[in-house]
């Protein structure tokens, strides 16, 4: 006669198979980021020879995308008169709200924070920092862009922005990032596990017909094409 188990063991048997499930599905996640990291869109892209320039910057984990302020969308430029007085750049950093306006340094992040913006989605900012030159305290990367693909890039910055119904892009007045001159406003979409501020940066580039990653979580997915 078999012996029926108590509910100690089902509990058990029932927590080691949820632990098993979560970790297959993080070992899954990360095999299809690093395949999709490896397998390149827009294959076909000729680097240009002469061109805006495209800085590609990254703190080692989040990338952000910075241009010229004079080659700005006109209508974005001018919302932006008010911001980052007489700076040359304007870099662009789409990501997890709660994320951004808590997190100004490394050592300020809780878990609460990491595992809402992973898990659950969550609302967007906008990050805007403001530079005299590249900076020289991050990794950064250089491309140039022609004509047609720096309108494309700006379209797509400007989908990043929450507006109103006017179309004007709306400031979030809550705090600054020691040692940076920086802004931040309302953000569109949501941040999730599959749409990070890093898919967000790759599918910029991608958007504006460079070559990178076909879809990628990491700042290294598309910095592996611009190293």
């Amino acid at each position: 006669m078999v012996k029926k188990r108590g509910w100690p063991y089902r509990v058990f048997r029932l927590l080691l198979r949820s632990v098993l499930w979560f970790l297959a599905a993080i070992a899954l996640y990360l095999l299809t980021a690093l395949v999709l990291m490896y397998l390149p869109s827009n294959s076909d892209y000729e680097p240009a020879t002469e061109g805006v320039p495209l800085y590609l910057i990254s703190n080692g984990v989040h990338l952000d995308l910075c241009i010229p302020r004079s080659a700005l969308d006109a209508d974005l430029a001018e919302q932006l008169l008010p911001y980052g007085s007489g700076s040359e750049l304007v870099s662009f950093g789409w990501g997890d709200k709660g994320f951004f306006l808590h997190t100004p340094r490394w050592e300020d992040l809780k878990f609460s924070t990491a595992f809402k913006s992973l898990f659950v989605p969550t609302e967007t900012a906008m990050h805007l920092t403001f530079y005299e030159e590249p900076p020289s305290w991050s990794k950064v990367s250089m491309v140039l862009l022609r004509e047609v693909e720096l309108e494309k890039l700006n379209a797509f910055l400007k989908e990043g922005f929450g507006t109103d119904a006017s179309g004007s892009i709306q400031p979030i007045n809550c705090c600054e990032y020691p040692g940076t001159g920086n802004v931040f406003f309302e953000g569109s979409g949501a941040y999730h596990l599959f749409q990070t501020c890093n898919t967000w940066s790759n599918a910029a580039v991608k958007s504006a017909g460079l070559k990178t990653a076909v879809w990628t979580p990491f700042d290294t997915g598309t910095l592996r094409y611009y190293p």
